[in-house]
């Protein structure tokens, strides 16, 4: 019978660990490389069918890196990882622009159905609106509708305004966020 000091030899032990620590950074460099090749990619531009840019590569880089400088990316390391701890930023704007979406929408009269058709049919059309994948991989770009182009612009003020905190209501906007409001004391 071996003893417990030729079994678990210091030896022994530190090539135990060695390999394992060498199996366990190799399987999380294949998940990390594969996670990185099937990331959604940036498109090129995002654009109206009636040809308007609403943002460009070069936009979308600028508001990552701008998320980065101010700490966004200590929230995780993997997509999904960390949105319990900050706002799910991209939940909230697809939130906001079905919202804005639906109000467009609502604006035009569905002559000859009923409300309770009319909302139904504005639902689904809104369901079909935002799942419809208008991205073109040979031109880089994504292609929107009109008035889903005015809903955006409509989400992209609302942004805009949350970071810029320059009058009251953005301001307010702000402590919903739960963003520091700079020259308040803390209640």
């Amino acid at each position: 019978m071996k003893s417990y000091q030729t079994t678990f030899s210091i030896k022994r032990l530190w090539i135990i660990l060695s390999v394992g620590m060498v199996v366990m950074f190799g399987i999380l460099l294949l998940l990390g490389q594969q996670i990185y090749q099937q990331a959604p990619p940036i498109p090129e531009a995002v654009k109206s069918q009636s040809g308007e840019t609403l943002f460009t590569r070069a936009d979308i880089e600028t508001g990552q890196n701008i998320w980065q400088s101010i700490g966004g990316m200590e929230q995780g390391s993997i997509w999904g990882h960390g949105s319990y701890l900050a706002p799910d930023w991209s939940a909230d704007w697809l939130h906001r622009e079905a919202e804005a979406l639906l109000a467009l929408s609502a604006s035009q009269p569905l002559p000859g159905v009923s409300a309770t058709q009319a909302e139904a049919m504005r639902r689904a059309g809104l369901q079909e609106e935002m799942r419809r994948n208008t991205y073109d991989p040979a031109s880089g770009v994504i292609t929107v509708s009109d008035t889903r182009a005015r809903a955006i612009r409509q989400v992209q003020q609302h942004f805009v305004s949350l970071y810029d905190g320059g009058d009251p209501a953005s301001l307010k906007l702000r402590r919903d966020y739960a963003f520091p409001v700079y020259g308040e004391l803390s209640a």
